[in-house]
């Protein structure tokens, strides 16, 4: 089912009020192989990347955001 303009405009403007975006430079093969295990264990990178603060930020401040 393809998704209308409508419905992607309000999830853009959702994320641009919401979001924001974080990133890393690493070197393309061992991100590529990241993404491959990831991949190969049921996930992706943004999952891993999402889990991983929310644990730091656990670990790290009194209040989760």
């Amino acid at each position: 089912m393809a998704v209308s303009e409508a419905h992607k405009r309000a999830s853009a403007k959702w994320d641009k009020a919401h979001m924001k975006k974080l990133a890393v430079n690493i070197r393309k093969e061992k991100a590529e192989l990241f993404q491959e295990l990831a991949i190969q264990n049921g996930t992706n990178p943004s999952a891993l990347f999402r889990e991983l603060i929310d644990d730091y930020i656990k670990k790290y401040s009194n209040s989760e955001k």
